[in-house]
């Protein structure tokens, strides 16, 4: 090796670890917390088993009752659902301090996810003392529109920034 491929290989190689320390740079103060919410918005901080209560930052929560439905109770039929679909209810039960930032549900058959609904005419009447986005104490209700043919196997809790809270399986 003549002392001008020397040369050029010392130099290639101080080349290359500048690029690597750049791109680590970069991926530290520009990618690395929107990938930890991605990673978060997928993986749950806490999962439970059937018909057991989970316990995550402080607060449990337990699956309290889930109904199926054609129709939303309490709606006449100016406001039905759309064709082919129901209405899944979930109830929540919730012990622990409500959150200031609320939370909402996602319902999931482990491939398809179904967002809940928000109050209005798509989401079922909430019984007294149920809230339906975790601001105030109790438990915590949640409608889901979904195929009929759906069989969803859990209930995801998410905070506002779309972080798994919890996993309750069905």
């Amino acid at each position: 090796m003549t002392s001008a491929s020397r040369e050029m290989f010392r130099r290639n190689l101080i080349g290359l670890l500048v690029v690597m320390a750049a791109l680590a740079t970069l991926y530290v103060t520009k990618y690395h917390d929107n990938w930890s919410v991605y990673r978060n918005s997928m993986v749950p901080e806490a999962t439970g088993a059937p018909g057991e209560t989970v316990t995550a930052d402080d607060v449990t929560w337990g699956v309290e009752k889930i109904r199926y439905v054609r129709a939303l109770p309490g709606y006449s039929a100016g406001h039905p659902l759309p064709e082919g679909t129901g209405a899944a209810i979930v109830t929540v039960k919730r012990q622990g301090a409500p959150t200031d930032t609320g939370c909402t549900g996602v319902l999931t058959d482990g491939v398809r996810r179904w967002k809940a609904e928000g109050v209005g005419f798509s989401a079922a009447p909430l019984p007294d003392g149920t809230t339906d986005n975790c601001t105030k104490p109790g438990p915590v209700q949640f409608t889901f529109i979904l195929p009929r043919d759906a069989s969803p196997t859990a209930v995801d809790i998410l905070d506002y920034r779309g972080r798994i809270t919890v996993r309750l399986p069905l």
